[in-house]
């Protein structure tokens, strides 16, 4: 096996405690997510979250995970990703899958990030409230991502009242305000925001109250208009929170403190309110702590969905976190991992056993899997005994393979070469485990008296390290060794002679038999005997039962303390009960645990153990939906005594029933109890006298803790063990008599109705809301709707989805569902057509009518109040939608709160400030109706019907019918006014189109169409069908006249429709080349019938024009695809060719070069470049297979090919055959007697063998073969060889000579032979003249040209 540091390199020294503000800035967003792994089970947390963005679908998610866990990287790689995509963030992502699914997707969304972490924030003050620290991180998230809109959006109360003061207030408020500065600080609004500043101003205004209602002080109010303000002003889609280090803040907020409820509701109104708002927020907490019961929920939709990090089920995510964030493998690595791989095959069974793939292995080398088992185990105790915490763990991973020594290795990294990391030290000093990490040091100092050799005392020493780290990863009750094969795994221990099993055992046994601190045990796994082995760590210490006897006599004698604790026990919570309790009685706490009020101890108190003080008695909401499918709303009051209060008549009408618990047995009897109560509607439960198991188990719990609070000394493990099992037992014995001691009770209620005690204490399930239904269920026996025709249970959102269902314009998806579902149970639709509105049957809206029988008006309070009670069984919710019904049905109107106005949903203030049949289906139920109806009542109607208009509006669509009801006239309107809005829309398309098509076509658009468009456009901006009949008539005599002219724009509209194709038709033509005389001749036919004069009148031809364009261009496509391949086909083969010719171009070129074999041949100067311009005349096109004319293009976009582009088969042959002379000219220079001869002596003195191969292809006289020896060393050679040789060239011109000839006959052949050699000689003597002596003159007749040599 290769050496480890040859298959990885270590990286640099991993950032501590990353920065959720620093890792979300720009220069920081790419480095984040390039080191972030995404592991399958954080690839499905990021999908869900991803989903939600491309969906702008809001919702809370709930990350979960201890101290370390890597929750801030999740959150940086997850804003950087949503937030930089213009800084190419997603190039550098590491995980393909996540790329490819929502890269694009994600590039197009705007959502506005407000991340922080909560860790030091709001320690004390005003700052202790979540909706103040949001305010002021909205605000500087603003001013870091979105700067320009700081001066704009308006988000803390202070903020919002100085803006009412400039820009909404009234006169008569500036008045009141004006009287309030003068008062107060003796000058005007203006002077004092002057000198003070606005936010200032603000606090003054919120101070005098007289902003009162108008600064959207609700959390729901208030994150709603700043969303407004974001998504409007700055373009964004959405807004993600990102709150990190939640857990810090929860510590501070106990369950049933003020704190504690306004964190649960600013947290549900973000996560799970507003988004059913379809508001799109997606809120993510990142937290150590369980999430809040109120917010829990684990599917699409609820309230905040958990995502943990490491959990157990992803507990392969550790070691791979881990290893990445430490080493990165070098090229080539897979190869060496596999033989690590196959050798541990082999020889150890753990690969086999956990069935570990090779990927596995791969992800987590060089580690050994158990070295993850123990620094997974020891990072979940961290917190509680200071040892690292998971990202400790990275550091630890990270100085292990920085050790030098060990990366010069041939094995796995096991956890005795993390033991001596500086990170894992510092957990092991402290002083819970300083103990056996010092004993174990004292045995390591032991080993040199071991009669072995040094292996196998540095294999002894890896034993125990090994063991000691196991047994102290492990709980105290969890406790256990590991098997002989086991150490040999975990130690990577071997011996060629007898194995690393056996080596193992006989190293364990030798260090039992020399009294080193190794325990073997024998124990049955899986059936099979087998010998374990761990590391002893037990101590003799005092006997427990001492320590606690005495306590317990205590305690049993201390019965108020006794009662103070039964109090405080009903309302433990999850943490105080044990996994055995709450596995073994179904219970999550006490038995009310989910109504405990806040504890009022302060943390020195809680510290020194004293009682818990509670504020009683406490009220919780409730809710019930046993009885008739609806949700109920009422209280539970948990009290210590009984009090006549909590009989009264329930007067609320969103309060429907009362449960009273009381913590112990009263002084009142029964019948006095039930005399109390004025309402059938109220409950009373409480317990018997304490039974002495009861008291019993009070006092154990009472003693062990005093003693385990005693017993706090390093060496009082043994001490705390014991108190801690005496505690789980007490806790458990305590929980169960909870249950025993109200099962002997008695429920009391107001007419008797029998519940038994026994049956609803029998579980702590759904108790609340099962007594509730019974009583309910007597009290509300006469409902005024029928409950069995309900689908689902009905909620107070459900009465705001069925108004927009069944009365809004364009009803969601979700909204019409809701109509469905509920419309027949409450009477508002009928079964056969559950969607439509008709509530002709409503016993409900039948008792309205008679109670409003002879009133003028009647205030909609009172029918809450009359109806919210037994027997009818409405609730608020349905009263209102009742009320609704009543209105839009057309005889009654409601005149809404004067001081609350409503705008509709247009953003136009409502009419008179009532809601009339014509106008319900305008405004949407919401928060500012909900005020609007605050002193609400109803009036008869007065408003009267439409139907002259329809003739017109039938012109626009004949589909239009009668009213013969308001109902049905608001639905008519709504028609109208949707098909106007269309129209809108559409017209200036259509105008623009044919405008467009025009100039494309070479025609122009008539007068009398841009007349009729612009009559049209006016007509469609009618917002009422009473609009629109004063518009219509205004242009139009009556309505033949008006569809005469809607049909001359139906007809341009249909050109409109298909003018894209009618354009593209028209390019594809024009750019189209000639391939033959019929394809000519049909593409000029086109586009003589393409004219736009002749398409505009008639526009029924279009579809004929078009489909003779279709099959003209599958004829050319055909056509041009054939030729254009068939000319690269041949261009390629040409190419080959060409390519042949390259080594005989470089051949001459580097003879060409040596200019003592004289000038080069004719043609052949510049024959490198020739062929590179002969090179790029021969590319082919890499569609040559098939060219992109398929589509909007007519000639090839890649190579523009066409029938008249030649192929270069001349300017080819011509080159081939100026190499072939180039070359043989080059051969007879070298053939020449007196270079042949340098040549032949420079081989015979080099020994050279490409001169040797040179000299044979000149005797050959084979020119082709100057190809495979010319190489450039030959040719500088070659050319030195000539220079040191003194061979110069002269020419001389061969005209002059000739003409000394003259001509020749037959009898003058000799003469001019003669007569020529002598002319020669003469030539040569003045060149010799001319370069001096010592020179071999070499002679080239030139020419007349001056160009051309021989």
């Amino acid at each position: 096996m290769r050496e480890l540091g040859k298959i990885f390199t270590v990286k640099p020294e991993p950032e501590t405690t990353p920065s959720l503000t620093d890792i979300i800035q720009r220069e920081k967003a790419v480095q984040t997510v390039s080191e972030y792994l995404f592991t399958a089970s954080l690839r499905g947390h990021f999908k869900r979250i991803f989903d939600c963005v491309v969906n702008d679908k809001g919702q809370g998610f709930w990350v979960q995970a201890e101290y370390g866990a890597g929750k801030t990287h999740f959150l940086g790689a997850l804003v950087d990703l949503l937030v930089w995509q213009e800084a190419k963030v997603w190039d550098h992502l590491r995980d393909d899958e996540l790329k490819k699914d929502y890269a694009g997707a994600i590039s197009k969304k705007r959502w506005f990030p407000v991340a922080f972490s909560l860790r030091g924030m709001g320690q004390s003050g005003d700052g202790d409230s979540l909706m103040r620290v949001l305010e002021e991180q909205i605000r500087e998230s603003i001013k870091a991502f979105a700067p320009a809109l700081d001066p704009q959006v308006k988000i803390a109360s202070p903020e919002l009242a100085d803006h009412w003061f400039s820009h909404e207030a009234t006169d008569a408020e500036k008045a009141g305000v004006r009287f309030f500065f003068e008062k107060e600080h003796k000058c005007s609004p203006e002077d004092y925001r002057s000198k003070n500043g606005p936010k200032k101003f603000g606090q003054e205004l919120e101070r005098s109250k007289l902003p009162q209602g108008r600064l959207r002080g609700k959390f729901k109010e208030r994150f709603a208009y700043i969303y407004e303000q974001i998504t409007k002003l700055g373009g964004y889609e959405g807004i993600v929170y990102v709150v990190d280090e939640f857990r810090s803040w929860q510590d501070r907020h106990p369950p049933g403190t003020a704190a504690y409820a306004e964190d649960e509701e600013v947290l549900e109104t973000l996560a799970y309110v507003l988004p059913t708002q379809h508001l799109n927020i997606i809120t993510i907490i990142a937290s150590q702590g369980d999430m809040p019961q109120k917010l829990s929920g684990g599917g699409e939709g609820d309230r905040f969905v958990p995502l943990y990090l490491l959990a157990d089920k992803n507990k392969g995510d550790f070691g791979e976190i881990v290893t990445f964030r430490s080493r990165e493998l070098s090229k080539g690595a897979a190869t060496d991992i596999k033989d690590y791989y196959d050798y541990c095959r082999k020889e150890y069974k753990f690969i086999k056993q956990a069935n570990i793939s090779l990927d596995a292995f791969t992800s987590i080398f060089p580690f050994q899997p158990r070295c993850f088992d123990v620094m997974r185990r020891i990072t979940q105790n961290a917190e509680k005994h200071n040892l690292p915490t998971a990202r400790s763990a990275i550091r630890m991973a990270w100085q292990t393979l920085s050790d030098g020594k060990l990366t010069k290795g041939k094995r796995l990294v096991t956890l005795a070469d993390i033991i001596d990391t500086d990170e894992l030290r510092k957990g092991l000093n402290h002083e819970h485990y300083k103990d056996a990490y010092q004993n174990l040091q004292g045995a390591i100092e032991q080993l040199p008296e071991l009669d072995v050799g040094p292996d196998e005392r540095e294999q002894c020493k890896t034993i125990l390290q090994t063991l000691l780290l196991w047994v102290l990863s492990l709980p105290d009750n969890l406790r256990d060794g590991l098997t002989a094969q086991e150490v040999a795994e975990a130690a990577w221990l071997h011996d060629d002679a007898v194995g690393a099993h056996a080596q193992a055992e006989h190293l364990l046994d030798l260090l039992i038999s020399n009294g080193f601190p190794v325990r073997k045990e024998n124990k049955k796994r899986e059936g099979k005997d087998l010998a374990v082995y761990s590391y002893e760590l037990s101590a003799m210490q005092a006997q427990p039962s001492k320590f606690f006897a005495p306590l317990k006599k205590k305690h049993i004698a201390d019965a108020k303390r006794q009662d103070e604790k039964w109090v405080e026990s009903l309302f433990w919570d999850l943490t105080m009960i044990t996994p055995e309790a709450q596995a073994e009685l179904q219970v999550n706490g006490g038995i009310f645990a989910a109504f405990a009020p806040p504890d009022q101890r302060s943390a020195q108190e809680r510290q020194n153990n004293l009682p818990a003080k509670y504020s009683l008695p406490h009220r919780t909401a409730a809710t019930t939906r046993r009885v008739h499918r609806v949700a109920y709303g009422g209280e539970v009051v948990v009290s210590d005594r009984w009090r006549d209060e909590f009989g009264e008549e329930i007067k609320h009408s969103d309060q429907h029933f009362r449960l009273v618990y009381l913590t112990t047995k009263p002084g009142e009897d029964d019948a006095k109890l039930t005399a109390a109560l004025k309402d059938p509607r109220i409950a009373i439960c409480r317990p018997e006298q304490l039974s002495a198991d009861t008291r019993d188990a009070l006092a154990d719990l009472l003693a062990v803790e005093e003693m385990k609070k005693n017993c706090a000394a390093p060496n009082q493990g043994a001490l705390r063990d014991y108190a801690d099992g005496k505690r789980r037992d007490a806790i458990k014995a305590i929980l169960k008599c909870q249950q025993d001691e109200f099962r002997r009770g008695k429920v009391v209620t107001q007419k008797g109705y029998g519940i038994q005690a026994v049956q609803m204490f029998a579980t702590a399930k759904d108790r609340e809301e099962t007594l509730a239904g019974v009583l309910l269920e007597k009290a509300y026996d006469t409902p005024l709707f029928s409950p069995k025709e309900l689908k689902k249970d009905f909620t107070e959102t459900d009465a705001r989805k069925i108004f927009a269902g069944m009365f809004s314009k364009e009803p969601a998806s979700a909204e019409k569902d809701a109509v469905t579902n509920f419309g027949p149970g409450l009477e508002l639709t009928v079964k056969s057509h559950p969607s439509e509105f008709k509530p002709d049957h409503s016993q409900a809206l039948t008792k309205v009518r008679e109670t409003l029988t002879g009133l003028p008006d009647k205030p909609v309070n009172d029918l809450k109040t009359t109806f919210c009670r037994p027997p009818y069984a409405l609730t608020q919710e349905m009263v209102t939608l009742y009320v609704f019904a009543l209105v839009r049905s057309g005889a009654w109107e409601l005149a809404l709160n004067p001081s609350a106005p409503i705008q509709l949903a247009n953003g136009k203030p409502l009419p008179a400030n009532k809601l009339t049949a014509h106008t319900l289906g305008l405004v949407k139920w919401n928060t500012q109706l909900d005020k609007a109806l605050l002193g609400a009542r109803l009036f008869a109607s007065t408003q009267k019907g439409w139907d002259e208009v329809l003739p017109f509006a039938r012109v626009l669509d004949d589909t239009l019918k009668p009213a013969a009801t308001p109902d049905e006239e608001v639905y008519r309107n709504e028609q109208l006014v949707a098909i106007l809005g269309k129209l809108k829309a559409e017209v200036p398309e259509v105008e623009t189109g044919v405008a467009a098509l025009a100039t494309k076509l070479g025609g122009a658009v008539t007068k009398s169409f841009t007349e009729l468009c612009a009559r049209l456009k006016a007509l469609a901006t009618s917002e009422s069908y009473q609009q629109f009949d004063a518009a219509v008539r205004e242009s139009y005599a009556d309505a033949p006249k008006f569809k005469e002219a809607y049909d001359d724009y139906a007809k341009a509209h249909k050109l409109r429709d298909r003018g894209m194709e009618i354009g593209q038709a028209r390019d594809y033509l024009t750019a189209a080349c000639e391939l033959s005389t019929e394809l000519k001749l049909e593409r000029d036919t086109l586009l003589a019938q393409l004219k736009f004069d002749t398409l505009f009148a008639q526009p029924h031809l279009v579809g004929a024009r078009l489909d003779s364009f279709n099959q003209c261009k599958a004829d050319y496509v055909q056509a041009y695809r054939k030729g254009h391949r068939a000319y690269y086909e041949n261009l390629g083969n040409l190419a080959k060719s060409a390519d042949a010719l390259r080594p005989r171009v470089i051949a001459l070129t580097r003879l060409n070069n040596i200019t003592e074999l004289g000038p080069p041949f004719i043609g052949t100067a510049n024959i490198t470049a020739d062929f590179t311009k002969l090179g790029d005349a021969l590319w082919v096109c890499p569609d040559a297979a098939e060219a992109d004319v398929a589509g909007g293009n007519a000639i090839c976009p890649k190579c523009q090919w066409t029938p008249d582009k030649a192929m270069p088969q001349a300017e080819h042959d011509r080159i081939a055959q100026t190499i072939t002379q180039g070359l043989a000219d080059r051969l007879q220079k070298l053939k020449d007697a007196s270079i042949s001869a340098i040549l032949k002596k420079a081989d015979a003195e080099q020994g050279r063998a490409d001169l040797k191969a040179l000299v044979e292809i000149i005797q050959l006289a084979n020119a082709d073969k100057l190809a495979g020896v010319m190489t450039d060393e030959l040719a500088a050679f070659l050319r030195q060889l000539l220079q040191e040789a003194n061979i110069v060239q002269e020419s001389v011109a061969l005209a002059p000579i000739l003409q000394q000839i003259g001509a020749i006959e037959e009898d003058r052949v000799d003469e001019a032979v003669s007569k020529f050699t002598n002319l020669l000689k003469n030539a040569i003597k003045d060149a010799k003249v001319k370069h001096g002596t010592g020179k071999r003159v070499r002679v080239f007749l030139r020419m007349d040209d001056g160009k051309s040599w021989t």
